[in-house]
């Protein structure tokens, strides 16, 4: 896959795919390549897309910043944002390992 695509969605053959780079071995920006492509395999079932290194959680077109919400409704819990609650952000971030990105679009929506 390149150093530039973390992740894919595709849809081939009435079949759903998802691929993740072999070389991302950040277990936690596995999960969030994951969730986001789960989340064009529910909403944009056939659409192909492709998930950026370092981009994608900052796209602001309508298909990526729907599959990022319902990556950070999937991965950010009620539960784990009362864990939190009294943290910023930044610290949230911290001890997560989730994009601050990520987190705004979780608390923003």
């Amino acid at each position: 896959m390149g150093n530039n695509i973390a992740g894919y969605y595709k849809y081939i053959k009435r079949r759903k795919y998802v691929f993740i780079n072999s070389n991302i071995k950040d277990d936690v920006y596995r999960k969030v390549i994951l969730a986001h492509e789960l989340g064009h395999s529910i909403m944009h079932r056939t659409q192909n897309c492709t998930f950026m290194n370092g981009h994608t959680l900052l796209l602001t077109s309508k298909i990526e910043k729907q599959a990022n919400i319902f990556a950070a409704y999937f991965l950010i819990t009620n539960s784990l944002l009362d864990d939190y609650k009294d943290f910023t952000r930044e610290q949230f971030s911290d001890c997560t390992g989730y994009p601050e990105e990520l987190i705004k679009l979780r608390l923003n929506e």
